[in-house]
């Protein structure tokens, strides 16, 4: 469990305002088209909140919302200005005494993050695209969409949304980050057995299923077809649960 504790998965997620798809009421007759009685139509009702969070078996920074969709510059921000630098220290000793996890979406896998990565002296495990099956923070972020579905009133807003997230995030409890902690080499070995196929995601407690909720994409378990192309990327998932097991 102690080298698990080292391992921190980190993030982005956007999350959607929920709205009502369907309203009941009763009107008096006669007043179908009143206007009292219509409801307006949008070109787009979506209100979203893209965050950026980690989870590790010691710490949960507080998270940090993202404006728009994350870029190099802000990325830059996350590193270098609190969340992972500064967490990193007060939790695991130095910039570099936790093992990061990130995926290699284009913010994170760029040459200016890159060189804000190699001055801070930052650790971070190997990794490839479009590896969920592996990603502890995935199940994180289902438990809290299942925490703001069961909340008495939804957030209407997106100000309200943020501050619903970092008061249900708080919430919690520290043994879900030490489950999601100690499901790491069963989601390996899990990997490393289906030669690379997607397998059932780990639920935060340790079992299947998990994600859904108003997140606003993503989750679940990864997909993965036949062909000489696909058998090429399981051998580089086997490899990366590998060197992560390693």
């Amino acid at each position: 469990m102690e080298e698990r504790s080292f391992v921190f998965s980190t993030d982005e997620s956007p999350f959607d305002v929920r709205r009502p798809t369907r309203v009941r009421f009763w009107r008096v007759e006669g007043a179908r088209y009143s206007p009292t009685c219509l409801r307006p139509s949008f070109k787009s009702g979506r209100q979203s909140v893209m965050v950026w969070g980690g989870v590790s078996a010691r710490s949960r920074p507080p998270l940090y919302r993202v404006k728009g969709s994350m870029q190099s510059d802000q990325y830059e921000e996350v590193l270098g200005d609190l969340l992972v630098y500064h967490h990193g220290v007060a939790e695991f000793g130095s910039p570099g005494g936790a093992w990061l996890q990130e995926d290699l979406a284009a913010c994170h896998a760029s040459k200016r993050s890159k060189a804000v990565k190699a001055d801070l002296n930052l650790n971070f495990l190997p990794w490839m695209r479009q590896i969920p099956d592996l990603c502890p923070i995935d199940n994180a972020w289902g438990e809290l969409c299942r925490r703001l579905r069961e909340r008495a009133v939804a957030p209407t807003n997106k100000e309200d949304l943020k501050q619903a997230l970092c008061e249900e995030r708080e919430a919690m409890p520290a043994d879900l980050f030490t489950a999601l902690a100690e499901s790491i080499p069963r989601r390996v070995e899990a990997v490393i057995e289906a030669k690379g196929c997607g397998i059932k995601c780990w639920s935060v407690w340790g079992g299947g299923g998990g994600g859904g909720g108003e997140r606003g994409g993503g989750g679940g378990g990864s997909h993965r077809g036949g062909g000489e192309k696909q058998t090429g990327r399981r051998a580089q998932v086997v490899a990366a649960a590998r060197s992560i097991a390693g």
